[in-house]
């Protein structure tokens, strides 16, 4: 590489040109194109090869475009369980901002406080969906800004006006289109004055300012800002949005008295983070037909866990579900496996089980065909994954039973699909109380309850509750009183009786005399409750005692910690001290040390290491200069460029150490710099 000529080469930076290469041409213009990006069938940057590399790279293409139909479809759902999930809270936000009574109301600005949680407040979904309303609307404008824009509150006037003045609709060439505010006079970058003369001239009816992660805001400028906009309510017609993840009282405190006066607010309640959470769960794990995959309770608790202790935005944890699937799910027919495929399935714990269980029920040639007839092997694998496949949406569909029981029984115990997931795939529910926990209190129940429960549970399949449904409905239409009807199982309205004999006091309780309609509803009451308890005692059981469990269940027990909750400063550290683990070349196999053939970084990091809290930069460079500088490169006619080449090595590695955030500039040295991190803590 050549270096710019020049007298002066004590710069802190230096520009090189490559010598061998030739001018670069201005690329092509980049058009946009839709958004939605088509899933790449390519399978080699992204699935490995199984067993040790054995594996048909066809079958592992076709692995990949299987992962990548399967995923498509269920990405979908997902995402619209993200839109619907606050589409409620979006409607009445979207009817707050549509009202045309915005403007001057005794000098009070009108604003929206939007309770959002931690989660759905940092990742900006609320105003992304009220965007979408009001992109057609040309009387409408809509920003959103960030804490880290608004330091003072010179800047945040300055940010809002160049979001507004900004925004429009883009040329079909998307070509440089000179802004609004090029026609007006010249004013300073923070004068309101000019969004004035934009809504005169556009005949904006409303300008809608959504603050992000409004706790982040420094209070002295967000009050200062909602006074600076008050003065101007008269001629602009602000509307603003808070997305608050605490509490409306927390950020009230942050705000002064003057600037509270001046917002004329409502509140909006959205879904909590934990309730998206529990929505998008139950979406990726409820019983499907299409459904050829099922998390596992240690993956299912490690994504939850996670989840919930790093407080990732709702999008993040779809992005964390996705994960390949195996050749077997979508039929054997479809695909032609291979000897190590059937090893692998021979060697599976629960097919050793299930030849156990023949051996025990005597059908000793059904165990020996299986074992050494391939082809008898894959003639009953698809059947028995099909068996597996249903016992699985069986105990979901049961699952649902008891999620809408508990929801409707019990207030305090209010138990969320992702919890009632995790205990069946472990097979807590199997010899747990639920069952006979949940019958005590059906059986109690009135009739009005009654009622809304056999309404929802008359659509799970296998569950024939329509009849029971019918019966209670004949009966409360014959029913004159607007009284409940009570089972005799109900004590509520028992009462306790007294009885001295012989100096001795005897407690006992009497029911009251249950009329026809309570006898009649006492029946079925009993009805729903036996079928109740037969559909869960048939459909709860134990995945990892079925036949192939582990083709269709998720649950690795080595590497799904790495996978789903990777350790990203882990591998940072390791890929620097030990570049050769990763980039497998032959020159520095091996070397533990320092070696000159090492990345630039690798070698600042390892010298970093051995550095002290405060760091001599004259010190490293020297340090540094030793190790990749060949001897006697100083007698070398080329010995300069070599060095300044180095030297742009050195600061460029000293900025990457800095960006990721080892080291630090020191207050108390100038030519220091402060370590921050230790390797391991």
């Amino acid at each position: 590489m050549d270096s710019l000529d020049g007298p002066d080469n004590s710069e802190a930076c230096y520009i090189f040109v490559p010598s061998s290469s030739e001018p670069l041409s201005r690329s092509a213009k980049r058009r946009k194109i839709d958004g939605h990006r088509s899933v790449s069938t390519s399978a080699e940057p992204f699935l490995p090869e199984l067993f040790d590399g054995r594996e048909d790279k066809e079958l592992a293409k076709y692995r990949y475009r299987m992962y990548s139909d399967l995923w498509a479809a269920q990405e979908k759902k997902l995402q619209d369980v993200l839109i619907e999930a606050n589409a409620e809270t979006i409607d009445h936000v979207c009817e707050f901002l549509d009202d045309q009574t915005h403007g001057v109301v005794q000098d009070q600005i009108t604003a929206g406080f939007i309770t959002a949680g931690l989660a759905t407040s940092s990742s900006g979904s609320t105003i992304s969906s009220i965007s979408e309303r009001y992109q057609a609307d040309s009387s409408t404008s809509i920003i959103s800004i960030l804490p880290s824009k608004c330091p003072n509150l010179k800047t945040a006037l300055k940010s809002i006006i160049q979001s507004i003045t900004s925004s429009g609709p883009e040329d079909a060439d998307d070509e440089d289109v000179t802004g609004p505010s090029s026609k007006f006079p010249r004013l300073l970058n923070y004068d309101l004055q000019i969004l004035h003369d934009m809504v005169t001239q556009k005949s904006l009816k409303r300008i809608i300012i959504h603050f992000q992660e409004s706790e982040a805001f420094d209070s002295l400028v967000l009050s200062d800002l909602i006074d600076a906009l008050s003065c101007w309510l008269d001629r602009i017609p602000f509307v603003l949005v808070f997305e608050i993840a605490t509490s409306v009282e927390l950020f009230q405190e942050k705000l002064s008295r003057r600037a509270l006066r001046l917002l004329r607010a409502t509140v909006f309640e959205a879904k909590s983070s934990t309730q998206i959470l529990d929505l998008l769960f139950r979406c990726a794990t409820s019983p499907d037909k299409s459904r050829f995959l099922w998390l596992g309770p240690n993956s299912s608790k490690l994504l939850l866990d996670r989840q919930t202790e790093h407080i990732q935005s709702a999008r993040g944890f779809v992005t964390a579900m996705q994960n390949p699937l195996s050749a077997l799910i979508c039929g054997v027919d479809e695909v032609s496996l291979s000897e190590d495929h059937i090893k692998a399935i021979r060697g599976l714990p629960s097919f050793k089980r299930y030849i156990n269980d023949l051996m025990d029920e005597e059908e000793h040639a059904k165990a020996s065909n299986l074992l050494k007839d391939d082809k008898f092997l894959i003639d009953n694998l698809e059947a028995r994954l099909q068996e597996t496949r249903s016992s699985l949406n069986g105990m979901f569909y049961a699952l649902e039973v008891l999620r809408i029981v508990y929801s409707l029984v019990s207030s305090k115990t209010n138990l969320t699909w992702s919890t009632l997931y995790v205990k069946a795939m472990s097979g807590d529910l199997v010899e747990s109380t639920a069952i006979r926990e949940l019958s005590l209190s059906v059986k109690k129940l009135p009739s009005d309850t009654m009622i809304k429960l056999l309404e929802a549970l008359v659509y799970i399949p296998t569950l024939d509750l329509r009849d029971a449904l019918s019966k209670l409905g004949n009966l409360l239409a014959k029913q004159s009183s607007s009284r409940p009807l009570r089972t005799e199982h109900d004590t509520s309205d028992s009462t306790l009786q007294t009885t001295v004999i012989a100096q001795r006091v005897t407690l006992s309780k009497s029911k009251s005399a249950l009329s026809v309609q309570d006898a009649a509803y006492s029946k079925i009451v009993n009805s729903v409750d036996l079928t109740l308890r037969e559909f869960l005692t048939r459909n709860i059981v134990f995945p990892r005692e079925l036949i192939f469990n582990e083709v269709l269940v998720f649950d690795p027990k080595s590497s799904c910690r790495d996978v789903l909750g990777p350790s990203p400063r882990q591998a940072v550290e390791h890929a620097l001290s030990m570049p050769h683990d990763y980039l497998a070349c032959e020159c520095c196999e091996g070397g533990n040390g320092l070696q000159p053939t090492q990345p630039a970084t690798a070698l600042m990091y390892q010298l970093f290491i051995e550095s002290g809290a405060l760091i001599n930069v004259a010190d490293m460079w020297t340090a540094f200069q030793a190790i990749v500088a060949p001897e006697g490169y100083e007698e070398d006619a080329d010995g300069e460029a070599l060095q300044l080449n180095h030297q742009a090595l050195f600061f460029r590695s000293f900025a990457e150490l800095k960006y990721l955030g080892l080291v630090r500039s020191s207050r108390k040295k100038a030519d220091h710099v402060m370590k921050v991190r230790w390797k391991g803590l």
